[in-house]
This record gives C-alpha cells, sequence and structure tokens, in this order.
C-alpha cells in the first residue's frame, strides 16, 4: 500500500499509521476506501475542521449533502474519489426544477426547500392555506443565518 496522509501527517504506509493512531491496520483500509481517514483515532461525534468537496468549503459532509442534494454517503464517495485522483462528473439539477423563493433565500427547487427547511416532502404542494403558509414560514425564520433563527434558540 503507498504512502498514507491523515490530518496532515505523512506515514510511509497504513501500518505505520495503525501504529501512529492506535488503531488495526485493517481499520485505516477501510476507512481510506470510505474516504473518512481524517477521522481515524477520533472518539465519536468529533467535529473536525471544515471539509472540501468540489472546490467548496463545509462546516460539516452534511452541509455539503445538503448543499449538493445527496446523501452523505455520496459526500464520503466524492471526498474518496478525490483524495485518489479521479475526476468528479458534474452534478447536475433537473431540467424541470423551478426556483422557489422563501422569505429572503431562493432554493432552485421545491425538493431542496422542503429538505433544507425542514419541512416533511409535500408541503408547498399542499392546499394553500394558513397552517401551510404558517409551516413554511416557521422554517424560514428557523434557517440558520435568519435574524430570527438567533432568537429562537
Amino acid at each position: 500500500m503507498s504512502s498514507v496522509t491523515i490530518r496532515g501527517r505523512d506515514f510511509a504506509d497504513a501500518e505505520e499509521a495503525a501504529r501512529a493512531f492506535g488503531v488495526k491496520v485493517d481499520t485505516i483500509r477501510r476507512v481510506r476506501a470510505m474516504g473518512k481517514l481524517d477521522r481515524v483515532g477520533l472518539p465519536r461525534g468529533t467535529r473536525l475542521e471544515r471539509i472540501k468537496v468540489r472546490g467548496k468549503r463545509f462546516v460539516s459532509v452534511r452541509a455539503a449533502a445538503d448543499f449538493f442534494g445527496v446523501s452523505p454517503k455520496t459526500v464520503y464517495g466524492w471526498i474518496a474519489a478525490e483524495a485518489r485522483g479521479e475526476t468528479l462528473k458534474p452534478v447536475h439539477w433537473k431540467a424541470n426544477s423551478r426556483p422557489v423563493r422563501v422569505g429572503a433565500w431562493t432554493f432552485p427547487s421545491i425538493n431542496r426547500a422542503e429538505r433544507l427547511l425542514g419541512l416533511p416532502r409535500g408541503t408547498f404542494a399542499r392546499k394553500d392555506s394558513a397552517a401551510r403558509t404558517e409551516a413554511i414560514l416557521g422554517a424560514a425564520m428557523r434557517y440558520p443565518g435568519h435574524p430570527a433563527s438567533e432568537a429562537i434558540t
């Protein structure tokens, strides 16, 4: 196996990295294949520095997944592919998606707006009612970056 770099430290091979972090060699090989070398030797739930995916920086894998509209598993796959030096295919939004504006934010589609605002699927499609409008506006006010979102927490 070739050299391994974990959180800026270079190792000659997986065996050396495993000794340094107190884990099994197989663990190094598995997490390398998943693109999660940055988590080796850390307790569960430890927050890491920002990650870089497709040329953009994110605070977490979940944030990157939400931004691109994919699952965290897909983002980990991209990280692993980038680490191997592979060229990633471009992300295409659905051709029939229409931008949706909620308050000060514009989302590329209804689906993305519902996901990012934490609304149940189909909320935007429901018959127009006061309850629907209230749910959407309430979610928009809790959305990070909204002036009222800091007051709610």
